[in-house]
């Protein structure tokens, strides 16, 4: 996507980054897990926005993507299957995680590729050209 097709402004990418900061502040309930957001990168192309997540360990299959209203959501749970008796340091997340980036403009949403490899997961809606202007034709109940 060029920068002049529709590129998000810098007020929508600063409220969409503090929208998920506050997200990730929320206290789960008593019991309960809470979600966390691996690194995501966004960039743009040529031809392309591509989204590349940092997610290592996992089986492509336990990967679910989702395209709907302008946000690409990446899903999955990533397990700790290590038993451990003492604990020195522990810096990775496991458990339940989602990657939520909003995608202003126009995507051929049967086209968009995801790839994984070496534990990033990487994603590329190609774009597609803005939309030209509608007409709309004005009425009038007026008499003449």
């Amino acid at each position: 996507m060029s920068r002049n097709t529709n590129p998000m402004t810098d007020l929508e990418r600063w409220s969409y980054g503090l929208e998920r900061i506050l997200s990730s502040l929320v206290l789960p309930e008593r019991g309960t897990q809470r979600m966390w957001h691996p690194p995501t990168d966004v960039y743009e192309t040529e031809d392309s926005v591509v989204i590349k997540v940092e997610i290592a360990g996992m089986n492509p299959d336990d990967l679910h993507i989702s395209f709907a209203d302008r946000i690409l959501q990446i899903r999955g749970i990533r397990l700790d299957k290590q038993a451990k008796q003492s604990c020195h340091c522990l810096e990775l997340q496991y458990g339940e995680f989602l990657s939520q980036v909003y995608l202003p403009g126009r995507y051929d949403q049967d086209q968009i590729e995801a790839n994984y490899e070496n534990g990033f997961l990487t994603i590329m809606p190609p774009t597609l050209p803005p939309e030209p202007p509608h007409s709309v034709p004005v009425q009038s109940s007026e008499l003449t």
